[in-house]
C-alpha cells in the first residue's frame, strides 16, 4: 500500500481494504478524544439505544441531512460504526488532508469515489464483509451512492 504522502486516490486493486488497518487504531483515538467533545458540544438525544444489538450485524440507516450525521452516529453507539466517505476526504495533501483523513477514519469511515460505478461497487462490497463479520454499518439511503 504507498505511503500517506503518495496517495491521491486508493488503487483499484486496495480500495475495499484501504484504510481498515489504520482505522482501528485511529477509530479508538475517535472514540476516546473526539468522542466526548461530540457529545459535549452538540448534546444529543438517543432514544431506542436498548434496540441496538451489543453484538452482530447491524445496519444503521440515516436520511444523512447534515454532515453531522457520520459524526453523531458513531459517537452515539455503543459500538463502533463505519460508514462510506466521499473519497476526496481522504486524499488531501498537507496538514489539512492529514486532519482529514485522521478525522474520517477516527469516525469509521471508508472511502468511495463518486462517480465511479465499480468503486461504489466496491464500497459497499466492502461493507457487506463487515456485515458477514458481525460489524455495525451506516449507510445514507438518500446519498449520492
Amino acid at each position: 500500500m504507498p505511503h500517506d504522502d503518495d496517495e491521491q486516490s486508493p488503487p483499484d486493486d486496495v480500495a475495499p481494504t484501504y484504510g481498515r488497518d489504520r482505522a482501528k487504531a485511529t477509530y479508538a483515538f475517535g472514540r476516546s478524544v473526539l468522542a466526548p467533545i461530540a457529545r459535549f458540544v452538540y448534546r444529543p438525544r438517543v432514544e431506542g439505544r436498548q434496540n441496538i444489538p451489543t453484538s452482530g450485524p447491524v445496519i444503521f440507516a440515516s436520511n444523512h441531512l447534515s454532515f453531522i450525521d457520520s459524526v453523531i452516529i458513531p459517537v452515539t453507539s455503543t459500538r463502533p460504526v463505519y460508514f462510506l466517505a466521499k473519497s476526496s476526504y481522504f486524499t488531501g495533501t498537507g496538514l489539512k488532508g492529514a486532519l482529514s483523513r485522521l478525522f474520517f477514519t477516527s469516525f469509521g469511515a471508508s472511502p468511495v469515489q463518486r462517480g465511479a460505478g465499480q468503486a461504489a461497487l466496491d464500497a459497499l462490497e466492502q461493507h457487506r464483509q463487515m456485515l458477514e463479520e458481525g460489524k455495525a454499518v451506516a449507510l445514507y439511503p438518500e446519498g449520492t451512492r
